[in-house]
């Protein structure tokens, strides 16, 4: 059984934990917290030592033994207590704004492998500090119902910047199914998680983790997924920021689905959901340029590569032994079916 510490969440040791009970650990943890407190439980080393740092605190210590010596059903108002004068002063309890998580709902979950030394994917032996990230965890849920325990871990090959890739993020199965308690403020952060998702979902989503098919991603672009990460790290460095209309991979999507499929910029604002076509212009102009300083230099003209370059592992045996008897020689073959002169030809450069 998994022992998490009621503190600070954290898994315990079986040799480092210890019980927690007591009005002072009760109100200690609370004051941290801000939330509904279980009858029962345990609470790890670190805590416990600083619980017991508070609990000594000179301050303190008079009200918090007393605190203890009477039944804990008693109110903890009208506490004396002595100033630094001497002074006997009555203190009573601030009133606050803050709601009070009173309410628990319990709900069974599917519940994924937990462990530090089993992958939440493949659920193989894994000695790696490589966790799920929180975004993982609660994509997974809201759309498989599938929770990811917190500091779960995984083989590093499933992750790609900190994110689990998508075909592995849906290999993810449930293990168990487990009673789990919410409370209201439990309750409220997930309605906003959901809330937030329904309203970031676009037709078509180049931001991670990438849901797009590799089928999707060729009709659109002309290139695959592997292919489109690798454009979207060479233009890292250029000006093009995140927006409120789009997102950095989504500029780069929106440009090579234009010259992909040929349709206008108004259909590409309902498709990319712009707020207006002069937007999508304005992404186009944009990563055209970041395509002219960035990747073109790279991989287009004849200053990308050198001439040994194309001997090496751009040369053709059949070619080179039909056009030339050098071998260190450059043979280029150029269509020339639409040059101005109407003439199919075929030049040959030696």
């Amino acid at each position: 059984m998994v022992i998490e510490c009621v503190c600070c969440d954290t898994r315990i040791d079986s040799k480092n934990y210890r019980p927690f009970h007591g009005i002072a650990m009760r109100l200690f943890v609370s004051a941290r917290t801000n939330l509904y407190l279980r009858d029962s439980g345990s609470i790890c080393n670190a805590c416990r030592m600083s619980y017991l740092k508070w609990r000594n605190n000179t301050e303190f210590i008079s009200v918090l033994n007393r605190l203890e010596e009477e039944e804990p059903n008693e109110s903890m108002m009208g506490i004396d207590d002595k100033d630094d004068d001497g002074n006997n002063e009555y203190v009573t309890a601030a009133p606050s704004n803050d709601p009070i998580d009173t309410n628990v709902v319990t709900l069974p979950l599917n519940i994924s492998v937990s462990s530090h030394h089993h992958c939440v994917v493949c659920r193989e032996n894994v000695n790696s500090t490589c966790t799920v990230s929180d975004e993982d965890r609660d994509l997974l849920f809201m759309q498989s119902n599938i929770f990811i325990p917190k500091g779960s871990r995984c083989c590093p090959d499933h992750v790609v910047d900190g994110r689990l890739i998508n075909d592995n993020l849906n290999k993810i199965r449930p293990r168990d199914i487990m009673q789990t308690s919410f409370s209201a403020t439990d309750i409220l952060t997930w309605l906003g998680k959901f809330r937030n998702h329904y309203n970031s979902i676009r037709y078509f989503d180049f931001d991670p983790p990438f849901s797009m098919s590799e089928s999707d991603c060729y009709n659109l672009t002309g290139i695959s997924k592997a292919n489109f990460d690798h454009l979207v790290k060479l233009l890292a460095d250029s000006n093009i920021k995140n927006s409120s209309n789009r997102s950095f991979r989504n500029a780069v999507g929106l440009f090579l689905t234009k010259p992909r499929l040929g349709i206008s910029n108004k259909v590409l604002t309902t498709i990319f959901q712009f707020s207006n076509s002069q937007a999508v212009s304005r992404t186009l102009a944009a990563v055209r340029q970041a395509m002219l300083t960035h990747f073109v230099p790279h991989y287009l003209g004849f200053n990308h590569i050198s001439r040994q370059e194309v001997i090496d592992n751009h040369s053709s045996p059949l070619a080179t032994q039909l056009l030339t008897d050098k071998l260190n020689t450059v043979v280029l073959v150029i269509d020339g079916t639409y040059l101005y002169i109407q003439v199919r030809n075929v030049l040959t450069i030696l």
